[in-house]
């Protein structure tokens, strides 16, 4: 096997595998069949992934119960603000695994904002030059 095939398929197994493991908290933790709890932990996924490659829409559900749609990214080179940012780091780095919420940059409050895993609706990825 390839030396560039052997890293994807250590890359796929890595993110089946934290898939799988959002997929187990969302059936045990909250009740969900298996079959929607493993297309939602694929849905985050995949949101999260567009999240790193550029702006994306997300559609969600607040705390409240209202529905929220925001513009959001965790890329550099997209908002001058966000650039401005330095990650310090946090004490307990793998606290997503206790509740399953994803932070991301608001480019229209300009402010870090979270989901959580079981309240997100849909996603949809734009085409912004950067």
């Amino acid at each position: 096997m390839k030396k560039k095939t052997r890293k994807k398929n250590e890359i796929a197994c890595k993110l089946s595998g934290w898939a799988m493991e959002l997929a187990n908290f969302l059936r045990y933790k909250e009740g969900w069949t298996p079959t929607r709890a493993a297309n939602q932990a694929w849905l985050c996924l995949h949101a999260l992934e567009a999240l790193g490659k550029g702006v994306v829409m997300l559609d969600f559900n607040k705390q409240d119960g209202s529905r929220r749609i925001a513009r959001g990214t965790v890329c550099k080179g997209i908002d001058p603000l966000f650039d401005l940012y330095e990650y310090k780091g946090k004490k307990n780095e793998i606290s997503y695994r206790y509740n399953w919420s994803f932070t991301f940059w608001d480019l229209d409050e300009k402010a870090f904002r979270s989901f959580n895993a079981a309240r997100l609706n849909d996603y949809f990825p734009l085409n912004i030059d950067h």
